[in-house]
């Protein structure tokens, strides 16, 4: 179930929900994972019936915020569909320097409920209120706040220069603001000749600079709002055509016996004692009170993640961190709880960071009132099984889990180069300026391939497989391609890509061992040597 409506005018949600090939005996939703029940709940949810499945939520406020799911079961068993998130709108900008200086803005809005207002605001760096740009001035002539993307048009450079730009987006749900900031260095000029350059601010804040010669010379504001219908004209035209499909969630076949077996759903109890075990090493990882991304014990007192997920709180290059604007949170098991301060430890040092495998080695302050560590991994090894379990916080969320087929160069190559080629020419077709975004897959480091639920947030992650009945980590979640739909520079695109044109990857431990172990530094090594105790091939 992906789909959803929004009426602005009787503040309602309609998740909607077809249940194919065959009728469930049962249809129930949950939020956050507890089921439904409208006596007590906050929020007025409709009556939900095998026949009409789909769910309304009346009087849309902040108490409806929450993951959605619908259950349907039927005599062979139950399946869930997909997630579906109720919260404030989430706003990427979208920047593009015009052969004229101009400097646009395009709102890339992700809302559900749907946003029903926006407002571009400006004020002087000295100033302390935001008042409305006026799109009628010369100064911000074309700007407008229209839904579903508001773009903000700024005539000369130096307005961004002496002043500070906003946007505000409100749903039923709440408030969201993306800020452009006044006097910002990063907010230079990039140009080159003959060449017009596109500038997207991702959702951590960090921004992706692309040259391309096929990128147009638009200098008036018509033929920016054609650019913007045509992209999103082809986005409506694809999301159409797989509409039928992303709506349906699916039950294995019916028979006529009430207690038929069907498919054996039986399954060995080892994995799941295992990951339960992984789970209490495994934490989200905030700055300045966002969550960022996973990281996992290890060592006396470290844990380890992706390199870019804490690129925000490094004050100076490699080896800084700001310590007083990161920590990780373990326990992290349910969407809405509470957070749990013996459960949260500051991170106050890289003891070792790098690029090549985006992997990072971080100290963890001694909790102030005393409480132990959470235990560390301490086994590693080789990809060499068939499935890899992975434990981690998609989506910047409670800990989730998933298992995996793992895929590499140059084992695989029979069946990964082909497909890699297949892709990177679709990929050219796709997406804007004909850029190929699965070729980096055969580029080194090696990559540990494979299709995961996991999304944004799940950088860092371990990947185990069990060994002698204990977990053992072979790889680390790095993300996906296209990148450009993992790091939200192409948030539209997203909707109307099948899951099995998305890539995921990391990287083997073994590779990381080996490149510490080898270091010239003595530090790194006695590192290495304290992280990965035991290894199992």
């Amino acid at each position: 179930m992906t789909n959803h409506q929004t009426c602005i005018k009787e503040r309602t949600v309609k998740l909607i929900c077809e249940v194919f090939p065959h009728d469930p005996d049962n249809v129930f939703w949950s939020i956050n994972g507890e089921k439904i029940e409208n006596s007590k709940s906050e929020v007025k949810y409709s009556e939900v019936t095998v026949k009409d499945p789909s769910l309304t939520i009346f009087n849309v406020n902040k108490h409806a915020a929450g993951s959605y799911q619908v259950t349907a079961s039927n005599a062979e068993g139950s399946t869930q569909s997909d997630v579906i998130v109720l919260d404030k709108p989430q706003i990427i900008l979208k920047r593009r320097q015009k052969s004229d200086g101009r400097q646009v803005f395009k709102a890339l809005i992700d809302s559900i409920p749907s946003a029903y207002l926006a407002q571009w605001k400006v004020k002087g760096k000295d100033d302390e209120t935001y008042t409305p740009v006026k799109g009628s001035t010369e100064e911000y002539k074309g700007t407008s706040n229209s839904l579903p993307h508001p773009v903000l048009v700024i005539k000369q450079r130096e307005l961004l220069e002496k002043n500070c730009f906003l946007i505000e987006v409100d749903n039923f749900v709440g408030k969201s603001v993306k800020e452009i900031l006044c006097n910002d260095n990063s907010n230079k000029s990039y140009r080159t000749k003959g060449k017009e350059s596109t500038e997207w601010e991702k959702k951590d804040g960090s921004r992706v600079v692309s040259n391309d010669s096929e990128l147009s010379s638009d200098s008036n504001t018509d033929d920016e709002e054609s650019y913007w219908k045509k992209e999103d004209g082809e986005r409506k035209k694809l999301a159409k055509k797989k509409q039928k499909a992303k709506d349906m969630t699916f039950l294995r076949p019916t028979t006529g016996h009430l207690f038929s077996k069907g498919i054996q759903n039986q399954k060995d109890v080892l994995p799941s004692i295992v990951r339960a075990e992984v789970s209490k090493s495994v934490g989200l990882i905030h700055i300045d009170g966002n969550a960022m991304g996973t990281g996992f014990r290890v060592g006396e007192n470290y844990i380890v993640t992706c390199a870019h997920v804490i690129n925000d709180a490094i004050t100076a290059m490699p080896h800084f961190i700001d310590s007083e604007r990161t920590s990780i949170e373990f326990g992290r098991t349910l969407y809405n709880k509470k957070e749990d301060p013996h459960q949260i430890f500051r991170i106050i040092d890289i003891k070792y960071l790098d690029r090549e495998y985006d992997f990072a080695v971080l100290e963890l302050d001694a909790h102030d009132t005393g409480v132990s560590f959470p235990p560390a991994l301490t086994c590693f090894g080789k990809v060499c099984c068939s499935h890899v379990y992975l434990v981690g916080h998609p989506n910047c969320r409670q800990m989730m889990e998933d298992n995996v087929v793992p895929y590499w160069l140059p084992k695989h190559n029979e069946i990964i180069l082909p497909d890699i080629k297949k892709l990177g020419d679709w990929s050219k077709g796709f997406f804007p300026y004909r850029k190929d975004y699965y070729v980096e897959l055969s580029y080194p480091p090696r990559k540990i391939m494979f299709h995961t639920t996991f999304n944004q947030g799940s950088s860092g992650s371990p990947g185990v497989v069990i060994k002698d009945e204990k977990p053992c980590v072979v790889l680390m979640v790095r993300g996906g391609v296209p990148s450009c739909i993992y790091d939200g520079t192409c948030p539209t695109y997203g909707p109307m890509m099948k899951d099995d044109m998305k890539v995921e990857y990391g990287y083997a431990m073994e590779d990381i061992y080996e490149k510490m172990r080898n270091s010239s530094l003595e530090k790194d090594r006695n590192i290495a040597s304290e992280i990965f105790k035991t290894w199992k091939c």
